[in-house]
């Protein structure tokens, strides 16, 4: 995950005297987006926060039509190795089974 906040960039403003400035709002991202060009830049505005004390935080996202998704039936179930089946099976977080398939 990458962090889009520019460094010290304050996102919250209390509406108390005493209240200071804070960076409190971020924006992560998976860095492929980022490498892929489908991010415009993080902007921060207070015009645009609706009279909230946070700053409105502003990212344009362009979808990528170069990605091929792998539809859910094809990644159904694993192979395994058959003596190693049953310890990997014992390790796995509780989940529906799917089926083991052992030549």
């Amino acid at each position: 995950m990458h962090c889009l906040n520019e460094a010290g960039a304050l996102t919250w403003f209390g509406s108390r005297p005493k209240d200071q400035p804070l960076v409190l709002d971020l924006a992560f991202v998976n860095e492929a987006t980022i490498f892929s060009g489908q991010l415009s830049e993080l902007t921060l505005s207070h015009s645009k926060a609706l009279g909230s004390d946070h700053a409105a935080l502003l990212i344009d996202y362009f979808p990528s039509d170069r990605v091929t998704l792998t539809l859910l039936d094809d990644l159904m179930g694993y192979w395994a190795n058959k003596e190693r089946c049953d310890a990997w099976i014992s390790e796995a977080p509780p989940r529906p089974p799917r089926p083991c398939v052992v030549e």
